[in-house]
């Protein structure tokens, strides 16, 4: 799986792209490089885009761990915003475990939500941190 990482608004944000078969080792070695690059704890969203993905391939306990390093992650740096963007193919269900997962064991540390496309995702997350920053040009 090609992937390639985005730093936004001063690194406010990040944008992460798949494509191909993405697996849940993949998506374990990107978390902890994006919270990695983070070192200041700036970080208030990530969109992870999905729509070249042809599937993605989680297992439970891939996504047990995505979700408690995303939970250590909210008790050093709360209110992060997750936008899965995809189609319910590409998704394959793993964006619905993940917000289930995140809901009952990070609780209000991030907001998860998916989007078919990524100008629905930018909008969320501009509607959400508008009083934080002015948003750029929206892409998408």
């Amino acid at each position: 799986m090609p992937a390639t990482i985005q730093s936004e608004y001063d690194g406010e944000g990040v944008l992460l792209r798949m494509s191909g078969l993405v697996s849940g080792r993949e998506i374990i070695d990107l978390n902890r490089e994006i919270y990695a690059r983070d070192p200041q704890k700036k970080l208030r969203y990530q969109i992870w885009d999905f729509t070249e993905a042809k599937r993605m391939e989680v297992s439970p306990e891939e996504l047990h761990i995505i979700t408690l390093e995303d939970k250590e992650e909210a008790a050093l740096n709360p209110d992060q915003l997750v936008a899965l963007v995809g189609s319910p193919r590409q998704l394959n269900g793993v964006d619905v475990s993940y917000q289930i997962f995140s809901r009952t064991w990070i609780g209000d540390g991030f907001q998860s939500e998916s989007f078919r496309n990524l100008r629905e995702a930018r909008q969320w997350i501009e509607r959400l941190l508008s009083p934080r920053f002015e948003p750029q040009n929206s892409q998408g």
